[in-house]
């Protein structure tokens, strides 16, 4: 039985670095990164999407027909992440993957739901004792 990675990679991981980086959409060796990646037994590859767009095989008619013939398959794409690496001015960065993500709590919000619900110790003295806190002048 062999063995399958039930993880993907970041393209541009397989190609030769584009101007230094470790990362960046590799315009002309993007294919091959899928037969690579095939070879290795990668299930996906998160595909990048930077500017300048118009290289990118995603955003041109002719490149998305490119990409039928090099990934043959009826799989549905099931995750977008706009803007991955935090370039833009983006205030709300929770609009940038589709379908959202589930919202998490805080960690204010997970120390509060963790802390056992007490009593505010000032509100209790001054209960326990008829009104004055100790020390405090009327």
């Amino acid at each position: 039985m062999g063995l399958t990675n039930e993880i993907g990679i970041m393209q541009g991981r397989l190609s030769p670095r584009i101007d230094g980086k470790i990362q960046a959409y590799p315009a002309g060796t993007w294919q091959k990164e899928f037969e690579i990646a095939q070879e290795i037994g990668y299930a996906a590859i998160e595909w990048i999407v930077e500017k300048p767009v118009e290289t990118n095989a995603l955003m041109t008619t002719s490149g998305k027909k490119e990409i039928k013939k090099v990934i043959p398959t009826d799989k549905k794409v099931t995750n977008w992440v706009l803007d991955p690496f935090l370039e833009t001015a983006d205030i709300d960065t929770k609009s940038n993957i589709f379908p959202r993500e589930p919202e998490q709590p805080t960690r204010f919000q997970v120390f509060k739901q963790n802390r056992p619900a007490q009593p505010n110790p000032m509100q209790l003295q001054k209960q326990t004792q008829g009104g004055a806190i100790q020390g405090a002048k009327n």
